[in-house]
């Protein structure tokens, strides 16, 4: 094999002397082909560039395609973390990919201050809306982000914004999922194909709790010095005087030993936190949502299809304002786990349906969470 498909059997989970692998492969450069033709179609296009795989993948296959009839924008912000700033710049530059750096001022809204289950939302409208000003003065009409397949399943207030602005998702149009954004990238040679998820510094701040200038300092400070511990995939927790670190799996080992736990609290002290936990459970995309209200979790069970696959949670759904109050919240996350697993038949983890909700050491999602739910929504 050639091109692009050989390496990618490198990537996918299959056994490589069987045919699947190479299906899985072809599958995956079918859909590469209809995301060319599909920006082809499209003559021009702006870019919402994060330096993240998705929206790097996206931007570049769009420059491969469009030459300077593309833009890569990065928006700039309190949120963004420097080092991820350094990161989108270099890729950018090393691709010679037209890029225009803009500052958003999200941090300036109150609504986004205010840190509830739709931050996300105002983030993106924020970002949308000085797109949306820079392409009329440039002569852009279309604007896309790097949504994937995987995450219509998830429930992301952020898609809401990008819906109201009319912003385009060409990779889950072309239905690619996060597996083969990674694959295809490895196989254009982009360093970036496994590089960790790195959402704004905000996501780190429990929900309710006032999102400012300092606080994401804090955390910025806190995972650079995680990093600077050797540590690649992991979470600083943001619980106001109490530092929650959650770290991957494969990197726990490491983590338990006394020098180390010593290490991690000493440089996270420094930084302003007065009390240090290592998290159990591991790291874990979307752990801060283990606390949002009963009704919030519902409708990302809406979203991710796990209501309809299950009668129970379809008829939770049908209740869920008699219901839900009634509810503790470890209760429903138990059932919408069980739920998910059913529905997927294999046993895996609910986050394979966008649900990635576990429970802490204590056996209650969000064990380290203080924040009050009538702070949340």
């Amino acid at each position: 094999m050639s091109g692009i498909i050989g390496p990618m059997t490198a990537l996918l989970p299959t056994d490589l002397s069987q045919p699947e692998s190479t299906a899985t492969a072809v599958e995956a450069h079918a859909k590469l082909n209809a995301l060319e033709a599909r920006l082809q179609q499209l003559g021009s296009l702006m870019v919402a560039y994060s330096g993240g795989v998705d929206s790097a993948f996206l931007a570049a296959t769009a420059h491969r395609v469009l030459g300077s009839r593309m833009l890569a924008v990065l928006a700039d912000s309190p949120s963004l973390a420097r080092r991820d700033m350094e990161q989108a710049t270099a890729f950018a530059h090393s691709l010679e990919m037209p890029l225009r750096v803009i500052l958003t001022e999200e941090l300036d809204r109150p609504e986004y201050q205010r840190n509830d289950a739709s931050r996300c939302f105002h983030c993106k409208t924020e970002l949308f809306i000085g797109m949306e000003a820079l392409g009329r003065e440039l002569g852009f009409h279309n604007i896309a982000y790097g949504m994937n397949a995987d995450d219509t399943k998830d429930f992301r207030p952020g898609q809401r914004a990008a819906q109201e602005h009319e912003v385009l998702a060409p990779l889950a149009d072309a239905g690619l999922s996060k597996l083969e954004v990674r694959a295809l990238s490895k196989a254009a040679g982009y360093p970036l194909w496994d590089r960790p998820a790195a959402p704004c510094l905000s996501s780190r701040v429990e929900y309710g709790r006032t999102v400012t200038r300092e606080v994401l300092e804090q955390v910025e400070r806190a995972e650079e010095s995680m990093r600077q511990l050797g540590f690649r995939e992991f979470r600083v927790r943001h619980h106001g005087e109490l530092a929650r670190v959650e770290i991957a799996r494969i990197e726990m080992p490491r983590a338990l030993t006394m020098e180390t736990m010593d290490a991690i609290t000493a440089a996270l002290k420094q930084i302003g936190f007065k009390y240090v936990t290592l998290d159990c459970g591991g790291f874990r995309s979307g752990s801060m949502n283990a606390i949002l209200p009963a009704d919030v979790l519902l409708r990302r069970a809406h979203v991710a299809g796990v209501l309809e696959g299950d009668p129970w949670m379809a008829g939770l759904e049908q209740h869920r304002q008699h219901l839900a109050p009634q509810l503790q919240r470890w209760q429903l996350l138990e059932q919408l786990q069980f739920a998910a697993r059913r529905v997927n038949g294999r046993g895996e983890p609910a986050r394979e349906h966008g649900i990635a909700l576990e429970p802490g050491c204590g056996g209650e999602p969000g064990a380290g969470g203080v924040t009050p739910a009538d702070r949340i929504v």
